[in-house]
């Protein structure tokens, strides 16, 4: 007794299906899928997607825009990242409301990893809550397990390449496609 969620393309509609693959619901969206959408216990989606215009072109499954529906297909928040940063990849929802995401932001053509705390407001708007960037923890030091060699040899346009991002109590777990390797960070919860 189980359910499965899933985005087709190229309608771009979620599905929730049961075992026997009954159509549970449906939500229809205008835009592509960035990852996977999450049904959260209120019974709201939260679709991660592509937005219109990009902050920074050429990111491996660039999103930088969320709507959170409500479960006939009302959309409750509608929001596109116009910060400087690129979301891709994973997004977390948050017992408390705010949802964490992988991003990337571009330091003279290097561009690494950064995770992004952000709060709903209102139906178009969010608020930046907290960040954690990779660039804020490089070392010189090839030994030092607590920092990211910043002489590591990798593309500069796609540094580290976190894929996933998952919160459980005061951690946050991190995997990285270029590394082949699981970070776990501190991080303050409310």
């Amino acid at each position: 007794n189980g359910y499965t969620l899933y985005t087709s393309s190229p309608n771009y509609t979620t599905y929730l299906v049961d075992n026997n693959l009954n159509v549970i619901n449906t939500w229809v969206s205008d835009c592509q899928p960035a990852s996977m959408a999450y049904l959260l216990p209120d019974q709201t989606l939260l679709y991660p997607c592509k937005q219109d215009n990009v902050v920074l072109e050429g990111v491996s499954a660039s999103g930088g825009r969320i709507i959170k529906y409500d479960w006939d297909g009302n959309i409750l928040w509608d929001w596109q990242c116009n910060w400087n940063y690129q979301l891709h990849h994973d997004i977390e929802p948050l017992p408390n409301g705010n949802i964490l995401a992988v991003a990337m932001e571009d330091l003279g053509g290097f561009r690494p990893d950064l995770v992004l705390e952000i709060e709903q407001n209102g139906m178009y708007d969010a608020n930046l809550m907290w960040v954690w960037k990779v660039s804020d923890h490089m070392s010189d030091e090839l030994d030092n397990p607590y920092k990211f060699y910043s002489g590591a040899d990798y593309n500069q346009d796609d540094w580290n390449h976190f894929n996933t991002v998952s919160a459980t109590y005061n951690k946050i777990y991190l995997s990285s496609r270029n590394w082949s390797e699981i970070y776990i960070i501190n991080w303050r919860s409310d």
